[in-house]
């Protein structure tokens, strides 16, 4: 819409209700000044002047929300938001903050491009052995964060023990965590302590590394994609080949 404060109609869909599990069709969704104010059967009276789009064989659904993005840096990742927007993402959790930008978080979310995805949720800085290399420091973090404003605790590397503490310092301040879950902790037992998501396995860098038949997926190829897959031939071994190898057995040692 080059007019959002114009009405459109989205006539003869098909509205996918996500609370009910159903589906609603021949219906028309008359959204005004970017918002939607009605869903209609088809063939209601309509607003005067409203653009009219054809929805037949089409779905309409709630706008996605992308639960790990990291679009906030050092800048804002203007495109990639907006390509967020174009693809139905209407809202975001950034996964990395900065304490420091918590008073300012409206500032922060009016800066964003008008076709993309709203914040709908921020943290502080993340948890890491310089905020958090003993229980006392980071619980003190968790309380800073808490005050000023952050909407979840994110975790990436500390000891289990420092993790378990968190998490019952952050029950106390009702404030939710989420994050990187160390080695060497039941997934259980951090679901009875109040973690509200796990976003990866492992401390990141610090994680062992992937088994050999996952390293040789990164590989680069070393043949072009186009070029015809040679077959090798599997020779076998000569006579006295077997021969050597048999007189080897024979010979070595119990």
């Amino acid at each position: 819409m080059s007019n959002p404060a114009a009405s459109l109609i989205l006539q003869n869909t098909t509205v996918v209700d996500v609370r009910e599990a159903t589906l609603r069709s021949g219906v028309d969704v008359v959204i005004e000044g970017g918002q939607i104010t009605g869903v209609e059967s088809t063939g209601a009276a309509l607003p005067e002047g409203a653009q009219v789009v054809d929805g037949s064989g089409s779905f309409v659904v709630p706008g996605y929300v992308d639960s790990h993005a990291h679009p906030i840096g050092q800048e804002v990742d203007t495109l990639g938001l907006e390509l967020m927007g174009a693809f139905g993402i209407t809202g975001f959790r950034q996964m990395s903050g900065v304490t420091s930008a918590l008073p300012h978080r409206q500032q922060l979310a009016d800066s964003l491009p008008a076709d993309g995805p709203a914040l709908l949720a921020l943290p502080g800085d993340v948890l890491l052995p310089p905020n958090s290399a003993t229980l006392e420091a980071a619980v003190a973090t968790v309380t800073a964060q808490k005050e000023a404003g952050a909407d979840f605790i994110k975790v990436v590397s500390v000891s289990p023990q420092v993790f378990l503490g968190v998490l019952d310092a952050a029950a106390k301040l009702n404030i939710p965590v989420a994050g990187h879950l160390p080695n060497g902790i039941d997934v259980r037992e951090v679901s009875r302590r109040g973690m509200r998501c796990i976003e990866h396995l492992g401390p990141g860098s610090e994680s062992p590394p992937p088994p050999p038949t996952m390293r040789r997926a990164s590989w680069p190829m070393r043949r072009s994609a186009h070029a015809p897959c040679r077959r090798r031939r599997r020779t076998r071994p000569t006579r006295s080949a077997r021969w050597r190898r048999c007189s080897n057995k024979s010979s070595s040692t119990p």
